[in-house]
């Protein structure tokens, strides 16, 4: 109705808004109304030179770094297998350790528990 009363020249839209128009190509067709032009919506990336730095070291272009796990499995590829395992069974250490000091600390103080998870969760979290 809004484009038959006020006609859209154009549409820039993201990837999911686009195919809406494919969608609805058919309802313009039906009651003749022309649909508007359709064009993507500019996409940029910044990336820090510091992950530039990094990338080019590993010998990765952007693309590999942009899909999610795209560069965890180049990096697997490279032999770094035995890099994931070590680091599984560090964690594994680390959470263990962790457990076996909740019970002393929160013997010695019940309100530290809280706050003991909270920071085991900082710790053990971003390992993987």
């Amino acid at each position: 109705m809004q484009d038959f009363l006020l006609p859209t020249i154009s549409y820039v839209g993201r990837p999911g808004e686009l195919s809406y128009f494919a969608q609805v190509e058919a309802l313009y067709t039906a009651l003749d109304i022309e649909m508007p032009l359709l064009y993507p919506r500019h996409r940029s990336t910044i990336v820090e030179k510091k992950i530039s730095r990094m990338a080019g070291k590993l010998d990765l272009q952007l693309s590999d770094v942009l899909e999610p796990g795209k560069a965890a499995d180049i990096i697997a590829e490279r032999g770094g297998d035995k890099l994931f395992s070590e680091l599984d069974n560090t964690t594994q250490g680390i959470s263990n350790m962790l457990e076996s000091l909740k019970a002393t600390i929160v013997a010695a103080d019940p309100n530290l528990e809280n706050a003991f998870a909270k920071t085991s969760g900082s710790i053990v979290n971003p390992l993987g």
